[in-house]
């Protein structure tokens, strides 16, 4: 079943536009690639005496979130069930879930649960300990801004073929860099299949791009990974992305602006790295065999997403089914 994501204030601006300019709510829709449904749900709630405005909107919606919220704050039956599933582990959207499944008499939503989470009374209990991640303020949504065109032959994921979306096959990869400590030189580049959830890792002691179209390179022929396209975001320092077209004959691909969930394999990948490579962690202490031990464990653990099999079964028996029956992975 497909969940449904709130809008951002970019989606809302572009509404506002295609109200301005006259333009059908199918024609809006296709823009920002939303149901007409979903459109029409908005302007109904967002508008003020028939007049659409988009800031107003965000703020409308935020503090509807955060009515939500401190609605939760009051049911001290749910509160409880919901601190003593996320002290053994569980997401809030693995609570969310699991309350649906059961029928449960109070149902709540993930965004819910981290509203209270991040409530005030909850934050000074130290809720968001609990959470995989431990960010004590709330992260946003979208990350970095791309300043100017500064990625040369960049081609944006809209263009991305949609057997790529579909996961079909593997050798279509999402990679990203992620530091440590605030170093912003030492890095580790990460990259995962879409398919198969393969991950690959190398490090690095900046991030140079020529740096970083080479350790790509050198780590996909590595690891011999049949390796046919990867997704970046707009970061500097995949500007020499054609360096890696060259070497792999890969296609490469974009993200748009403000809009790192558009690879959300890879954000969720350096999530789950984030437990063996922790935020304060000092990258200079780590060996490369270091890495390869990490890069092994992600491997080897069965996931659910792929029927609990591992990610580098999944990726041996994808290849041996194009080669002959022989893979080496």
């Amino acid at each position: 079943m497909l969940h449904y994501k709130q809008l951002s204030l970019e989606e809302r601006s572009k509404i506002f536009m295609g109200l301005m300019l006259k333009k059908s709510i199918s024609s809006i829709a296709r823009e920002i690639r939303r149901s007409p449904s979903s459109i029409i749900r908005e302007i109904r709630r967002n508008s003020k005496k028939g007049v659409y405005h988009p800031e107003k909107a965000q703020t409308w919606s935020r503090t509807r979130k955060q009515n939500q919220g401190l609605k939760l704050l009051k049911n001290i039956d749910l509160q409880k069930y919901i601190v003593d599933k996320l002290k053994i582990g569980w997401s809030p959207g693995t609570i969310a879930g699991r309350l649906r499944y059961n029928k449960a008499r109070s149902t709540v939503c993930a965004e819910t649960i981290y509203q209270f989470i991040y409530s005030k009374k909850s934050r000074d209990q130290g809720l968001y300990n609990l959470l995989v991640r431990k960010h004590q303020i709330r992260q946003p949504k979208y990350g970095r801004k791309m300043h100017g065109n500064t990625i040369p032959n960049r081609v944006s994921i809209t263009r991305r073929p949609e057997y790529i979306n579909k996961r079909t096959e593997v050798g279509h990869m999402e990679t990203d860099l992620i530091f440590c400590n605030g170093d912003r030189s030492e890095n580790i580049l990460t990259s995962v299949d879409r398919k198969s959830r393969f991950v690959v890792l190398a490090k690095n002691t900046c991030k140079d791009s020529i740096l970083i179209a080479d350790a790509f390179t050198r780590a996909m022929k590595r690891e011999k990974i049949p390796v046919k396209s990867s997704t970046f975001d707009n970061g500097v320092e995949f500007a020499r992305h054609s360096l890696m077209q060259l070497a792999l004959g890969i296609k490469t691909f974009f993200c748009d602006p403000y809009s790192p969930w558009q690879k959300g394999q890879i954000e969720n990948t350096n999530g789950r790295l984030r437990r063996y490579i922790p935020k304060k962690a000092n990258l200079r202490t780590f060996s490369e065999k270091h890495i390869q031990h990490i890069q092994d464990l992600m491997n080897d653990h069965p996931r659910k997403c792929l029927g609990y099999r591992t990610p580098r079964e999944v990726l041996n028996q994808e290849m041996a089914k194009t080669n002959g029956g022989y893979c080496c992975v």
